[in-house]
């Protein structure tokens, strides 16, 4: 089981235009790190949308693995397998950090 369908990203923002741009980071020259993912909500497919909304009576997902999660598997996922990789990031001592963890419907549909 995978804990979302996507992968964190790390950014980096260099102090000085000096460094070469040949994709590697050297560390003394970055002055901010931005590490951002995208966890996957509670995984909702095979449910149909519902009447009145754009995608009424599609098959829908909101996940790409795929997940049709009840609440406590859910939950399961999120406390047992997803905060505590996120704590470990909010705990991390930096000052030079942004981190941002998203996920969340734009609308209801289902």
């Amino acid at each position: 089981n995978s804990l979302s369908d996507h992968l964190p990203q790390v950014y980096f923002v260099r102090c000085s235009s000096s460094s070469a741009n040949d994709g590697i980071v050297d560390r003394d020259d970055v002055c901010l790190e931005v590490l951002t993912w995208n966890i996957m909500s509670r995984g909702r497919s095979g449910r149909t949308g519902r009447q009145g909304t754009t995608l009424e009576g599609q098959i829908l997902t909101n996940n790409g693995l795929d997940y049709d999660e009840s609440l406590e598997a859910y939950k399961n996922r999120f406390f047992q397998r997803v905060l505590p990789v996120v704590s470990g990031w909010l705990r991390e001592e930096s000052t030079s950090s942004i981190r941002s963890a998203t996920n969340r419907p734009t609308k209801r549909v289902v």
